[in-house]
Parts: C-alpha cells; sequence; structure tokens
C-alpha cells in the first residue's frame, strides 16, 4: 500500500487570476511555435473539427484547429472560451486560464469566464480560492446555480458541513439540479429515504439501522471514496458514538484525504488510544506519518500494524517505502518481497509493487522484476500490468520486448496514456521517429505528462 500523495492546492491559479497579462495570453497562445493543420474553408469549418477532434480525445489536433481560428477571427469571444474549456477537460490549467483572460479581453461576458475559472479551480481542489470566487458571483446573482453548487463542494472539501447544507439548500432552492448537490443536501439534512433515486448504491432503510444510520452511510462514502461528504457523516457518527474506534479512523482517514492532517491526525491517534489492537487504526496512522514526513512515528506505527496482522501485505509494502525514504534500500527489497509473499494471487499488490520501484528507479532486477511479471502472469490481458512490463523491460535496455509488451498494452487498453508514453520512448529508442511522434501525441491527447 503506497502512501497516498496529496495533492496541494492549486496554487498556480490565483496569481492568473489576479492579472494575468495579455502578453502572456499571447505567448501561450501564440501560433508561432507550433505547426497548423491544413486550412479549412472557413472559421466554422474550424470550429466543427476542433469540436468533432476534441470529443473524439483527440486533443492536440482540436487545439490546432482552434488556434488557426482564433487567428482568423482576431474578435470573436467564443473561441477562446472553447479553447479553455478543452484545456480544462485536457488537465492544462495554465493554458486554460490563459484562454479565459483572452476571451475577457475580447470582450466576454464577465460571468461567462467566472464559471469557467470557477470549473479550473475546484479540478485543482483550490477551495479557499473558489469559495471567494463563488461568492463574488453571488453577490451580483444570489441564485446562480453554478456558483451554489461549486460553494457547496467546496465547503464540503474544507470541512465546513453546515455551510455545505445551507449551501445545498440555496441551490436546490435556486432551482439546482446537480446530483450531487441534490445529493449532499439530503445526506446532510437525513432525508435518507431519498437516497433511494438518487444515490442507490447508498440506499438504506432508516427504520433499520436507527441512531446508526450516520455511520453507516459514512462508511459507506469511504467505500465510494466521496471523501468530503464521508468526512460530515463520520463526524456526526463520532459524536454519537465516541467511543467506537472503527468510526474514529474512518473519519480519520476522511480528514486525511481531504488534506486536514493535523486533524486526521488527532482522529487515528485516539482510535488507535480506543482500540490499541486495531491494525488498520495503525496502517492508517503509519501512512498518514509518512506523508507528511515523521518517519520515526510512521515506523512504530507500521510495524504494530504488522505485528497485529502479519498476513497482510498492506503494511508491508508501506515499510517498503519507508525504508525507500531512509535510502535502506537492501531493506526495501525485504519488505517488497514480504508484500508480494503475501499476496501471490493479487494483482494489485504485484502491480503495486512492480510500479513503486520503476516510478524510484530502483533496483533493476529482483524484486521489481518479478513483481511485473507476476502481475501478467495473474491478469495477462491487462492494459496496467502490460504496461509495467514494457517500462521495467525499457529501463533495463530490453527494447524490442519491451515494445512487444506496450504494443499488448495500447491494444488491450487503448486510453492508457501511460502505455503510450513509454511505447512512444521504446519506438524512439529503435529509431522509429515518426511513430514516435505518433505515440507521444497520443499520450499527450489522454493527459500524461511525465
Amino acid at each position: 500500500m503506497n502512501p497516498r500523495r496529496r495533492r496541494p492546492p492549486g496554487s498556480w491559479i490565483s496569481a492568473p487570476w489576479r492579472g494575468l497579462s495579455l502578453l502572456i495570453a499571447a505567448a501561450l497562445l501564440g501560433c508561432a511555435a507550433r505547426p497548423h493543420p491544413p486550412t479549412p474553408a472557413s472559421v466554422a469549418d474550424l470550429l466543427v473539427e476542433a469540436e468533432a477532434d476534441a470529443l473524439a480525445g483527440h486533443h492536440t489536433a482540436a487545439e490546432s484547429h482552434y488556434r488557426l481560428a482564433l487567428e482568423l477571427a482576431p474578435d470573436d469571444p467564443e473561441i477562446p472560451l472553447a479553447l479553455a474549456e478543452l484545456y480544462r477537460r485536457w488537465q492544462h490549467p495554465e493554458e486554460a486560464v490563459a484562454a479565459l483572460d483572452l476571451a475577457r479581453q475580447r470582450g466576454a461576458a464577465e460571468d461567462e469566464v467566472a464559471a469557467r475559472h470557477l470549473s479550473l479551480l475546484l479540478d485543482a481542489r483550490a477551495w479557499d480560492e473558489a469559495t471567494t470566487l463563488a461568492e463574488e458571483l453571488l453577490t451580483r446573482d444570489p441564485t446562480a446555480t453554478v456558483a451554489l453548487d461549486a460553494l457547496t463542494k467546496a465547503h464540503l472539501e474544507r470541512g465546513t458541513c453546515a455551510d455545505a447544507l445551507t449551501t445545498a439548500r440555496r441551490a436546490v432552492a435556486a432551482g439546482s439540479a446537480y446530483t450531487e448537490t441534490v445529493t449532499t443536501l439530503a445526506l446532510l439534512s437525513g432525508a435518507y429515504a431519498e437516497l433511494t433515486d438518487l444515490a442507490p448504491s447508498l440506499a438504506l432503510d432508516p427504520a433499520a439501522c436507527g441512531n446508526a444510520c450516520d455511520r453507516t452511510l459514512g462508511l459507506r462514502l469511504v467505500r465510494d471514496q466521496r471523501w468530503g461528504l464521508a468526512a460530515c457523516l463520520l463526524e456526526q457518527a463520532v459524536t454519537a458514538a465516541p467511543e467506537n474506534a472503527e468510526v474514529r479512523i474512518w473519519y480519520g482517514e476522511a480528514l486525511a484525504r481531504t488534506g486536514r492532517a493535523q486533524a486526521a491526525y488527532a482522529q487515528l491517534r485516539k482510535g488507535v488510544e480506543i482500540d490499541p489492537e486495531l491494525p488498520q487504526g495503525w496502517l492508517l496512522l503509519g501512512t498518514l506519518l509518512l506523508s507528511t514526513g515523521d518517519l520515526q512515528q510512521a515506523r512504530i506505527a507500521l510495524l504494530n500494524a504488522h505485528r497485529l496482522d502479519p498476513d497482510s501485505p498492506a503494511p508491508c509494502l508501506a515499510i517498503a517505502e519507508l525504508k525507500a525514504q531512509t535510502g535502506l534500500y537492501r531493506e526495501v527489497d525485504t519488505w517488497a518481497e514480504a508484500a508480494l509473499e503475501r499476496a501471490v494471487d493479487d494483482v494489485a499488490i504485484a502491480k503495486a509493487v512492480a510500479r513503486f520501484y520503476l516510478v524510484r528507479g530502483i533496483g533493476e532486477r529482483s524484486v521489481g522484476e518479478r513483481a511485473g511479471e507476476l502481475a501478467l502472469r495473474l491478469a495477462p490481458d491487462d492494459g496496467e500490468a502490460l504496461t509495467l512490463l514494457g517500462w521495467g523491460r525499457l529501463a533495463r535496455g530490453q527494447v524490442a520486448p519491451a515494445l512487444e509488451a506496450l504494443d499488448r498494452a495500447v491494444a488491450a487498453e487503448p486510453a492508457r496514456a501511460e502505455a503510450h508514453y513509454w511505447r512512444a520512448r521504446a519506438l524512439l529508442a529503435l529509431g522509429a521517429t515518426a511513430r514516435a511522434d505518433a505515440a507521444f501525441t497520443r499520450a499527450a491527447d489522454l493527459g500524461y505528462r511525465p
């Protein structure tokens, strides 16, 4: 179990929003450095082709069409708005902000620009900035559902559950039909009977769960990895049952997943104090400590998790990460091997171990290579397993066998961007430059950024 990597707030987004200059926008959106596609008959034709390419996931081609359209229609504000949406879906936030700035310069309505910028802030998990912008929009139109929906989401992820409930009520009263907002209102207001239609996977019989409905729903939200809502429901469950260790540790994990490490630590620590024999509590506490850099305390927690559940591969893999962070690479092999021994039929663990070695560039053969081969034996048509196998072969200089595995990977899972990237690297190593360029482009279209 690799320790999670917390996503930092979207620091790139605030500076451009406070005044990204037209010069920067022109540089990001300029066409001189990139070749144009053949010129169609009109801007309208270009936009049709751009939309078709975007719909097919050919983002690079769509970008080229939009750029040429920008030149041919230098005053049209709708083109940069469409380009900004392409960049948002493509996960190119800086370019999206530049496109929005250009749209504003061309006279696009400020609310249209702001609404798109709000989507970028939510994608970046920049909750404070999203809150500020949504509130600005609501000062102009208190019933703007796009702002109310966004504000509800931001409140959830910041852990201000009462504010999320208030905003969700406002959004629904203003006419929002956004499923997440309506579901949030049902969950936070206790209207659990409505979940049968809104969220069937969460549906329950309120009469059957009685006073434990918050706990039941909170744990189901954990299962679905809906961490903001899970934190709100489990906070209520902890209040109702403060000595329930399981509820405590999953509340702590929900807090950790929404970026509140200090509060998460307090809950996880309290959970293992209530029930020191609960291995999952020590494991989650240990992985949190790993992510915050407290390696000594992480070691204690993870060894406790291993002691209490010696047959589980997860603590072994987490301890391997701990050893890698402290530079003890010989011990890394020991713990990674232990993880594999405890999960000989578990393809997910085999892939996790193989990736562990490849990402870190350690262990040219040994455990990492065996993990990749095991993953392939367990799932011979799995796109990720084939990608990891090809990546590993390429790292060892086995270029032709690497390409064979990566060809199979993209055939098995055409949308796996990582497979296209490593296939491009293999093709480049073999001197097949044109094919490599096409594979690099496909990886970029699918959002891969090495």
